[in-house]
């Protein structure tokens, strides 16, 4: 800790502090190197296995030949490349921090809503009703039979409240009516106006030069012999510190049709897995709620400044679409080249990966790419007109893209990325298929969105070859199996393959949907002594969403609520109702169920005899 630092936490007296929790911390060591092929010096990047007890943070780098006589001589010698080696370490940790600015709601609290407003000046018995941003004044019917004939079935008696209307009294057409929009609502407004601090992931990252003379630190320097561990100083340095710059060797005999394996050359115990394709992932068993559930968020994101520029996103996370009995069985067959073998994604071990996504030009979408440690963050974003037809393309044909890997020796590895509702895979590595065991039995529960048809469970036990038991059972989402299975066995992988047919939705499959809070304002606006009428009933519901909401009506104007997912909110852009026309005299009677339009008529419907007669 600097001096400083320390002076100031002194001062504060009842102040206990304490180290902060460190998240996956990595140490890495950097090694200057001569690349035998064209002299050019270069750096290695060696990661170490990482031990943390207590403040203590031990770091294990195994090298081999090439790797280990280049780093000892940077290390050992001074001016034994024109740069030393550097110790780069790496860590996160969470904190609360205030806030210099404001956040912005990004997800939740937006609704497109309508609203009825008092007004003070009567003019007609004018009802009032604000959408989108602007005002409307809808007139009543006036006595006489033929009095509403006048209007038209898509007309609407409205008046705009603004500086252009050349007459407070001139019918609107609905063409002319601005369609109501997302909005935050007024909840959503002032909520971050409270929010003093944030809670926060910190990275920090610190590099350090590495040098520890042999001349004056001869017993740091340790080299384990058949007999014995002894101290070597200084020893001669390997070739003036040239070296092949080639890290990765593949091992055909591992290779399947879902990755490749690479032996590391210069780490022992170290291999590169180059999973083929990366799939849709479910979160993991740890997400609580959200377990299994797939890594595919859809929301809106605004701007209140300039509605145009207002977007529908789509964020996704894609994992290695490697089954979890391959990858069981790819661990064991790696048992017999290293005591503990560490298996890599080439995610954060290339040092460039580019990507290439086959997304036609006539449909505007943006699209971001982030790597992870075991992942890829994908992120599509577009406008409201596009975002039904980009829902189409992933929950049918899929997206489909390209992650390109370049790493430090020149190997170059691609991936193919998807995004399709079909092809969902994980939680990474250990799948939907959660196993439990008593006893002599293997329980076995589906925990992804769809049937799985079962053919065998894999056993394993150390120092023995798995083993297959055959299962040839479906086994629905949701539900349970149990499979006896006599012997000694450590654990067990279920080898399945989801049952195909049609792509599920994005809703079928429990995606995180934004919801949005919409509403309909049904202004009544029929002369009830003209046609002798009691009293008008309305029913309503979205075109195509199951169930149907009486709307309360009180003074000729009432509203019905919708709380719909982002999805089904922009598909859903006409509203059904139907009236029940109750008579003085005579019976009443029911309409047919009519539609009004949103997104041409906004959702402000004025009931005018002519559309109910």
């Amino acid at each position: 800790m600097p001096a400083g630092v320390s002076t100031a936490l002194a001062r504060l007296s009842g102040v206990n502090a304490q180290p902060v929790n460190l998240i996956q911390p990595t140490v890495v060591l950097k090694v200057p190197y001569l690349d035998e092929t064209d002299g050019m010096l270069k750096r290695a990047s060696y990661r170490g296995v990482v031990t943390l007890n207590r403040n203590r943070l031990q770091a294990v780098i195994e090298l081999l030949n090439d790797a280990a006589r280049t780093t000892y001589g940077s290390l050992s010698t001074a001016g034994f490349q024109s740069e030393p080696a550097q110790v780069e370490f790496s860590y996160q940790f969470e904190c609360y921090t205030p806030l210099a600015e404001k956040p912005s709601v990004l997800v939740g609290g937006k609704v497109s809503q309508a609203h009825i407003l008092p007004f003070t000046r009567e003019v007609d018995d004018a009802i009032v009703v604000a959408t989108a941003g602007r005002e409307f004044r809808l007139r009543p019917e006036k006595p006489g039979p033929l009095a509403s004939a006048a209007l038209g079935s898509n007309v609407l008696a409205a008046t705009a409240l603004s500086s252009n209307t050349p007459s407070p009294f001139t019918p609107l057409s609905s063409s002319a009516l601005v369609t109501g929009r997302l909005q935050l609502s007024a909840n959503a407004t002032v909520l971050p106006q409270k929010i003093e601090y944030a809670q926060k992931v910190i990275i920090r990252q610190q590099s350090l030069e590495a040098f520890f003379s042999c001349d004056q630190l001869g017993a740091f320097y340790r080299e384990n012999q058949p007999t014995a561990t002894v101290a070597i100083g200084c020893a001669e340095a390997y070739r003036l510190g040239q070296a092949s710059s080639r890290t990765y060797q593949e091992i055909p005999g591992l290779a399947r049709p879902a990755y490749r394996v690479f032996r590391n050359l210069q780490q022992p115990g170290r291999f590169l897995l180059a999973p083929l394709t990366y799939q849709i992932t479910r979160y993991s068993a740890e997400m609580a709620e959200r377990a299994y559930r797939p890594v595919i968020f859809i929301y809106a994101v605004l701007d209140p400044a300039r509605p145009e520029n207002e977007r529908i996103r789509y964020d996704a996370m894609l994992a290695p679409a490697i089954a979890p009995a391959e990858y069981r069985q790819l661990l064991q067959a790696l048992a017999a080249e290293a005591q503990q073998p560490i298996l890599e994604l080439p995610n954060m071990l290339a040092s460039q990966v580019t990507y290439q996504w086959n997304l036609s030009a006539n449909l505007a979408v943006e699209v971001t790419t982030d790597r992870t440690p075991d992942c890829f963050h994908v992120g599509l974003s577009t406008g409201l007109a596009s975002a039904l037809l980009l829902k189409s393309l992933i929950q049918n044909t899929g997206i489909a893209g390209e992650a390109r890997f370049t790493f430090e020796d020149g190997t170059v590895l691609t991936s193919a990325l998807s995004l399709n509702l079909g092809q969902i895979t994980g939680p990474w590595p250990a799948g939907p298929v959660e196993i439990s065991r008593s006893g002599a039995v293997f329980k076995l529960l589906n925990r992804s969105e769809s049937t799985l048809a079962v053919q065998d469970l894999v056993l394993f036990a150390a120092g023995r070859a798995s083993t297959r038991l055959a299962v040839e059972k479906q086994l629905a989402a949701g539900a349970a199996l149990d499979v006896p299975a006599t012997g000694t066995f450590d654990d067990a992988e279920a080898d399945f393959v989801p049952i195909g047919g049609n792509s599920a939705t994005l809703e079928e499959i429990r995606s995180m949907i934004e919801d949005i809070r919409s509403n309909v304002v049904f202004v009544d606006l029929v002369n009830y002594d003209n046609y002798g009428l009691e009293r008008l009933e309305v029913e309503a519901r979205l075109k195509g969403v199951p169930g149907t909401s009486p709307v309360r009506m009180e003074n000729r104007r009432g509203t019905v609520d919708f709380l719909l997912p982002l999805t089904t909110y922009l598909a859903a852009r006409s509203v059904e109702y139907r009236v029940n026309k109750v008579f003085r005299t005579r019976p009443p009677e029911m309409t047919a169920w009519l539609e009004w339009n949103m997104d041409a008529n906004s959702n402000i419907v004025s009931i005018v005899w002519e559309a109910i007669r």
